[in-house]
């Protein structure tokens, strides 16, 4: 007699996972939206998530930078173009825009950096994240010069020579006023995507490291609307030309045109090698690996709208299109 082992609940969340993309794969999504949510659900219940503590950080992190903090910056500070940093939500983007980014002959792509992040929470006059409303008004420029010098330090120890060091780690958008103040010559690049197809990417993975706010519609809608908030806000402050806006849906539509103003940006000249990404056999740690090993394709595009009214308290929270303020921007508009 064959005795039965029942499965683990880290073994019974991947399963459940599995089993929701197995089903929407053949279309059954009723079906695979009770798997995912169960597996959700279960993930969800292994962690305590603070909500509250997100939302407050957020503006901490915010607040003590308006447009007059950055011009003009420091005379002696540097102004080295080699730092660029990907940001946005998860499963947004970021990965192509990095492998775009990389194929050029003078770019190294890092991946998913903690660097910055440890940098500062090292740096001595620094302190807790939680406390960055009272460390944060009281740093010099001589401590954002410091800031970055160890920051650039560290990157270069991912390639000696390179030109530009993509820094793709998504959840930097938080620093970005901390950034530009220790780096002014750095680039920033917003990967975006549309709300729901951003939040159901995030809803259908198991991530490896904790996204803790990734596991409940209503947390992850509200999170994505904190990002919103959090870019819309860098977009008015920060100096023009530092930050650069890509909307998914614009790449994957003119794939040409949106790799142009991404080289464009970081000031190097054009390289055909761009468009033949899917060519570059980099190393790339992300679940997005597979995406980027392939020519662009369309089918990401709008795939939240197959669930129809199962998604709909996610709906009523991020909405169905670029917010105000971002779906204006040309970029952001898809083809016919």
């Amino acid at each position: 007699m064959v005795k039965r082992v029942g499965l683990n609940r880290e073994q019974r969340i991947r399963m459940l996972f599995a089993v929701g993309k197995a089903r929407e794969d053949v279309g059954h999504l009723r079906l695979a939206m009770l798997a995912y949510r169960e597996a959700n659900r279960l993930k969800r219940a292994t962690f305590n998530y603070d909500e509250k503590h997100g939302e407050v950080l957020c503006k901490k992190l915010t607040d003590p930078f308006t447009a007059k903090t950055f011009t003009p910056p420091a005379a002696d500070m540097s102004t080295d173009r080699t730092p660029v940093f990907i940001v946005g939500m998860p499963r947004s983007g970021t990965t192509l825009i990095e492998q775009v980014l990389c194929s050029h002959p003078e770019v190294h792509g890092a991946g998913e950096l903690k660097d910055f992040y440890q940098v500062l929470t090292e740096y001595p006059g620094s302190g807790p994240m939680a406390e960055a409303a009272t460390w944060l008004p009281k740093l010099t420029d001589q401590d954002f010069r410091e800031i970055g010098q160890a920051y650039l330090q560290r990157l270069r120890g991912y390639h000696s020579t390179a030109a530009r060091i993509s820094d793709k780690m998504p959840g930097n958008f938080h620093c970005l006023g901390i950034i530009c103040r220790a780096l002014p010559g750095a680039r920033i690049v917003h990967s975006m995507r549309n709300p729901m197809d951003s939040c159901i990417s995030n809803y259908t993975r198991l991530f490896n490291d904790t996204m803790e706010f990734a596991y409940d519609l209503n947390e992850l809608g509200r999170y994505y609307n904190r990002y919103i908030e959090a870019m819309r806000y860098w977009d008015c402050v920060l100096p023009k030309g530092m930050l650069l806006h890509m909307p998914y849906e614009a790449m994957v539509n003119d794939q040409e045109t949106e790799s142009r103003r991404l080289i464009e940006h970081v000031e190097l000249p054009w390289d055909d090698a761009c468009l033949k990404f899917y060519e570059n056999k980099r190393s790339v740690r992300t679940s997005s690996v597979a995406q980027v090993r392939r020519p662009i394709y369309k089918i990401s595009v709008a795939r939240w709208t197959a669930y129809g009214d199962l998604l709909d308290p996610l709906r009523e929270i991020v909405g169905d299109d670029y917010p105000h303020g971002f779906a204006d921007m040309p970029s952001s508009r898809t083809s016919s």
